[in-house]
């Protein structure tokens, strides 16, 4: 799978979570999964996603599908 392609299904998966207010699991799905391919494991916004998660900012399920989706 290249890595538009996984970035795609990441994001699905990530976002079904989200969809349903489970916020902890939508970060650690998506997380997880950029760490799991080579193209995207050293991912730069993966530190500003475990910043705006913890710190609170992604508290809602418009919020966390809008970063989840702006992710390149």
């Amino acid at each position: 799978m290249n890595r538009i392609e996984y970035m795609d299904w990441a994001k699905k998966r990530a976002i079904k979570y989200a969809e349903v207010g489970d916020f902890p699991n939508a970060f650690a799905s998506f997380i997880t999964d950029l760490e799991g391919h080579p193209e995207t494991q050293n991912h730069p916004a993966i530190e500003l996603f475990d910043t705006m998660f913890f710190s609170g900012n992604l508290n809602s399920n418009k919020s966390m599908i809008k970063f989840i989706n702006d992710f390149a």
